[in-house]
């Protein structure tokens, strides 16, 4: 979820107003940063009544309980935040979302229409925000509102496109996300070439998995080709989201098909290697994950993988050189510790396995 203010924001308002007022506000923001929303929420209730004029206590009201999953008592507070300031495009914007999570359609719309007016760029960085936080319907929603107002947005029709795939509709999301491609084929709306060019493969890429999921594979893998001709670390990108959201199968085929086109590609090795090990398929995860591992030898996430691999099927000494390579690249992750107290416990290395793990608690609390 997008926080609308920034640091420098929150360093005027502590500047600006009484220090109990400002302790609310950067309370709220930092439990809110650290996803403990119920505790953000009650801060934002503490700064409300603290000063019932200002908005922002009511916003950090409503997108606490949107993320607490209580969409419908969000409704009143971002209701407030918009009767206070009018003029705000986020107020409006999550207002918005509100009504659409609680089912009701039209003031979504109508609250998004107030939004689009107010700051265009606002509104569309809502849109994408709600995408990539995993509210694929309210994103669908609005950005198909978004289209009705500004039909030759590439972005508006990309979210269309991407919110559709993500909600399992591959085959309706093909016919937005061609025409999200072609309108940036085209220059879409205003940024520079490079931009565009790695917007092109990045939706490129995401027709791949439209087409995969669609049970076209063969033109799936001319779409990922046509991404890694373009800009390939928009193509792992693109990988990288679906596998964040678990989606292993279409993950597993584009990290195939990355490879054997670029052989010497590690992360098309690596995303076959990774969707593999979560399928279940742990053996034949090993071998894909050591050449990425050989590929790229700076990168400690292909070592903590093959390392977690070997681990997984029983073969303690090799994961432990492994993630001891994965600790010399990144020494402060606590996942390679915590494996590594595994691996040492499977070799009967008591000692060194309490260490390992005494280590990754610290730094999974400090973190």
């Amino acid at each position: 979820m997008l926080i609308r203010r920034t640091a420098a924001t929150i360093a005027l308002l502590l500047a600006l107003v009484s220090s109990a007022i400002a302790r609310d506000a950067a309370t709220t923001q930092g439990h809110f940063e650290a996803r403990r929303y119920t505790e953000a929420l009650a801060a934002a209730s503490d700064w409300a009544e603290s000063t019932a004029d200002d908005d922002d206590a009511w916003y950090m009201q409503g997108v606490s309980l949107i993320a607490l999953d209580r969409a419908g008592e969000a409704i009143e507070p971002l209701q407030r935040a918009t009767r206070i300031d009018a003029a705000d495009a986020y107020n409006w914007g999550e207002l918005g979302r509100a009504y659409s999570l609680h089912d009701e359609p039209a003031l979504a719309r109508n609250a998004w229409k107030r939004a689009f007016e107010l700051d265009a760029e606002v509104f569309g960085t809502l849109v994408g925000n709600w995408y990539t936080s995993d509210f694929d319907a309210v994103a669908l929603d609005a950005a198909r509102f978004w289209t009705s107002v500004a039909a030759q947005s590439d972005e508006a029709w990309f979210l269309v496109g991407a919110s559709l795939l993500y909600l399992d509709r591959p085959q309706e999301a093909l016919a937005p996300l061609r025409k999200a491609l072609a309108l940036r084929s085209t220059g879409g709306d205003s940024k520079s070439l490079s931009a565009v060019v790695k917007l092109r493969a990045f939706t490129h890429a995401q027709i791949g998995f439209a087409q995969e999921a669609s049970g076209d594979d063969a033109g799936a893998a001319k779409s990922w080709r046509a991404c890694m001709a373009l800009v390939r670390s928009e193509c792992t990108d693109a990988i990288e989201e679906h596998y964040l959201r678990e989606r292993l199968q279409p993950v597993l085929a584009a990290g195939r098909t990355l490879r054997e086109g670029s052989p010497t590609f590690d992360e098309g090795w690596y995303y076959e290697g990774a969707a593999l090990f979560h399928l279940d398929r742990e053996r034949e995860s090993i071998a894909p994950l050591r050449r990425a591992a050989e590929l790229d030898d700076e990168d400690y996430v292909n070592h903590y993988m093959l390392g977690y691999a070997l681990l997984f099927t029983d073969q303690p000494k090799p994961a432990l050189v492994a993630l001891e390579r994965a600790l010399q690249l990144e020494s402060t992750d606590p996942d390679i510790h915590a494996r590594m107290a595994e691996a040492y416990e499977k070799l009967g290395r008591t000692d060194a396995a309490a260490e390992a793990r005494a280590r990754a608690e610290s730094l999974a609390e400090s973190d």
